[in-house]
């Protein structure tokens, strides 16, 4: 397979996640995991294998909806193994109805084509819904 196929292949996985979350397809979600993936977040969010993480999104979409991934970058090693995601997440709070938003880095970490790991980097203190809206 080309770097170019690499690549091309990971951004997809990104935007099939970045759709998933937006429509809180939780099956959609769960179909790029491995089995025994890990998914963390700040704020020590831990989540092992497809329960975990399942129970972990649905909490989320309890407390939160309206969601938008907007992907800015996506990079991936030659050999398919990591890549690493810039996006811009943004929902509403469903009690407050506040908007929230905030860059977010992300490293995957892939085994055989699946997430085995997925690593959330965000500054929980920083909120800036929707930049280009402005």
């Amino acid at each position: 397979m080309s770097d170019n196929d690499v690549v091309a292949r990971f951004a997809a996985l990104v935007r099939r996640q970045a759709r998933a979350w937006q429509e809180q397809d939780l099956a959609a979600i769960l179909a790029d995991y491995h089995p025994d993936a890990v998914f963390e977040a700040p704020g020590g969010l831990v989540a092992q294998g497809h329960t975990a993480i399942g129970q972990a999104a649905l909490s989320y979409f309890a407390d939160y909806h309206q969601i938008t991934a907007r992907v800015m970058v996506t990079v991936a090693d030659p050999g398919g193994q990591r890549g690493a995601v810039e996006w811009h997440w943004s929902a509403t709070h469903r009690q407050t109805g506040v908007r929230e938003g905030t860059p977010d880095g992300i490293i995957v970490e892939l085994r055989d084509g699946l997430i085995s790991r997925w690593r959330e980097y965000f500054d929980t203190a920083y909120d800036q819904p929707e930049p280009w809206a402005g």
